[in-house]
Formats: structure tokens, sequence, C-alpha cells
């Protein structure tokens, strides 16, 4: 995963690595992805910008769709902390480059924490994106998440 996370954060990929396995309750599982594979952002509809450049946080479609069934839950299922929730949520959509096969990682949602204790019990599983250049930079689709 450093060595994925090299081409993003140069010296800090080791911080980062850190990072993203806490994020998560498992030990992110690498995986090859393909021309077909889209993976999506959620970001707070209030916000006037969409996805930061060096975040690797996206959910697949799988995910996409739980979340959809239950958007009132959105911010539990993704674990949120208290600084990324949302009432509703915008979506954007990225696939690899041409001819592109990235490695992603999965793992299952960590619990977001604060000083009194557990705040957000996520329960989804997330996908880790260590290198954005090899995707396509995001866009925002139809769809909408509660709000």
């Amino acid at each position: 995963m450093i060595k994925d996370l090299e081409a993003m954060f140069g010296a800090g990929a080791e911080k980062k690595a850190d990072e993203l396995i806490n994020s998560g309750r498992s030990v992110p599982v690498p995986m090859q992805a393909n021309a077909e594979m889209k993976l999506y952002k959620l970001v707070p509809e209030k916000s006037a910008y969409g996805p930061r450049s060096d975040s690797p946080y996206f959910v697949d479609s799988a995910q996409l769709q739980r979340i959809q069934q239950n958007p009132a839950l959105a911010n539990d299922i993704l674990g949120l902390p208290a600084g990324s929730q949302g009432a509703g949520f915008k979506v954007y959509e990225m696939q690899p480059q041409p001819k592109a096969t990235p490695t992603i990682y999965q793992s299952n949602v960590a619990t977001a924490t604060n000083k009194n204790g557990p705040v957000v019990v996520g329960n989804a599983t997330q996908t880790l994106v260590p290198d954005r250049s090899q995707w396509t930079e995001p866009k925002i689709t139809k769809i909408k998440i509660g709000g």
C-alpha cells in the first residue's frame, strides 16, 4: 500500500498508510480494478466543493446501493466523523484511466469516536484509492442521497 501511496503523498506515504489502515476495522485487502469498475464519493449536499483531490475514500456500487436503500443511515453506514456528516449527499463517480488497472484496497469501516466514546458505528465496506492519478476526475452524477 505504501508504494501505491507514494505517487500522491511522497514522503508522507507511510503516515497516510497508517491512517488508511486505522480507518477500518479490518486490514485493507488489495484488489485490481478493471476498466468497467466505477467508484463513488459522497459529498455533503451543503458543500460548495466536490471531492478533495487527495481523498482516498470511496464506495463501490454495492455499497452505494445499500446507502440509497437506507438514506437516513448514510452517516452511520459510512462511519463519518462529525465534520463530514450531512443530511443529504451529492454523489460523484470515477473510473480507472484507459488501460489502467490500479490497485485498490477494501476494508470494513471503523467506528468514528470522540473523547466521549463511539459516535457513529460504521458498517460498510470502504474502498481505498491510494493513487488517484490512475483514475478519471470524479464527475457529479444525478444521484442524490437523503436531503
